[in-house]
């Protein structure tokens, strides 16, 4: 609690400038008394309350993802046997690239540093004649929150998959088989947005 008490007499003027609440600081409750000052006196108090709390963040985010993937099956070769069978057989080929990108993330929660006064007791008695006297009280709030995310993805992916080119030639008296599997490719890219929460 903070307070002021003034008595001043004859024709001198008082006045009182306080000033509280730097960041961090709550305000308390404030007592003005202007009491007991002369006739023909100016009597003036004037208590000001402030608080600055300020909130800046800033998020950037940059990926590069460069991916070459490559898969192949096949390219068997079975030739000139005689007498006899042949059989060749190859597996799938597949090939898959996957990218997942988190987006960055600002949180801020604003310091309870800013409390008004929760109550102001202002006391002006026993002064002379025709005196003048003054009391008031100014409050003051300032919070300024600045948030910035900023995200860039670049993904060159190269994906390939291959299957066959087998080879069966100038094979005498049987039977020739070639059998390939399938061939099979996939890019994914994720991105998650960026987020400011407050």
């Amino acid at each position: 609690m903070k307070k002021l008490m003034f008595k001043v007499g004859g024709t001198i003027a008082a006045g009182a400038l306080i000033a509280s609440g730097l960041a961090g600081a709550a305000f308390a409750d404030t007592t003005i008394a202007i009491t007991n000052n002369g006739a023909n006196s100016e009597n003036t108090v004037n208590v000001v309350n402030s608080c600055v709390s300020t909130v800046s963040q800033s998020n950037s985010l940059t990926v590069g993802v460069n991916a070459d993937v490559s898969a192949s099956t096949g390219g068997n070769t079975a030739s000139s046997n005689t007498g006899g069978d042949v059989t060749i057989g190859t597996g799938a080929a597949t090939s898959s690239v996957n990218v997942v990108v988190g987006g960055s993330t600002n949180t801020a929660q604003l310091p309870n540093c800013c409390i008004c006064v929760t109550g102001l007791d202002v006391t002006i008695d026993a002064n002379g004649a025709r005196s003048t006297n003054t009391a008031g009280e100014t409050n003051s709030i300032v919070q300024p929150v600045s948030q910035l995310n900023a995200t860039t993805v670049g993904v060159n992916a190269k994906v390939k998959a291959k299957t066959g080119k087998n080879k069966a030639k100038k094979n005498t008296n049987g039977t020739v088989g070639i059998t390939t599997g399938p061939a099979s490719s996939s890019v994914g890219v994720t991105v998650n947005a960026p987020s400011n929460t407050l």
